[in-house]
């Protein structure tokens, strides 16, 4: 994006009449080891995690359609998936054995609607009001922002995701959860 911006405005019209629909794909892949000594502190006591090892991978793309660079109108439309695939390995093996695979799963799908002033998403990201400290969590909904010269009004409604375990562990019968929230801000 960066040397898309660096270009002489001259380059940038040809770019845009020769690339209406652009892809753009990545990965990441973060390591974690961990190694602990007497986590306890009871050095006569068999440490409950000794060696850990963690692989987390994400694997995304974003398809970007623009409008012709002759047109009237500006608006660029996206859709974004996300995949994550994360691994550990433990010593000593817990309960549930040394190794632990936990994905593929389905991390981020949305759509982005550019609908100057206003901009609509709608699928699986990460939604947050404010700086996150009340709410912030990857959930399935849709948010409407608009600005304006002196001012932003920004809106959502989003649903925990399925089979995702109820934070209050107090509730009578199953473990999942089914909220939904609403921010307007």
């Amino acid at each position: 994006e960066r040397g898309r911006m660096a270009l002489d405005p001259a380059e940038l019209v040809i770019l845009k009449k020769e690339r209406r629909l652009v892809l753009d794909s990545g990965v990441w892949i973060n390591h974690l080891f961990s190694d602990f000594k007497d986590d306890d502190n009871d050095s006569a006591a068999k440490d409950a995690t000794n060696l850990t090892y963690a692989m987390d991978q994400r694997l995304w793309i974003r398809a970007t359609w623009r409008p012709p660079a002759d047109g009237s109108s500006e608006n660029e439309h996206s859709v974004y998936l996300r995949v994550k695939n994360k691994e550990t390995w433990r010593d000593p093996a817990d309960a549930n054995g040394r190794f632990d695979w936990n994905g593929p799963h389905l991390d981020y799908a949305f759509l982005t609607l550019d609908l100057r002033p206003g901009v609509l998403q709608a699928g699986r990201r990460f939604f947050q009001v404010g700086q996150g400290f009340a709410y912030s969590n990857v959930n399935d909904g849709t948010e409407l922002s608009v600005s304006g010269a002196t001012w932003s009004l920004m809106g959502f409604v989003s649903r925990t995701l399925p089979h995702e375990d109820n934070i209050d562990l107090s509730v009578p019968g199953g473990k999942e959860s089914g909220r939904t929230f609403y921010a307007i801000e």
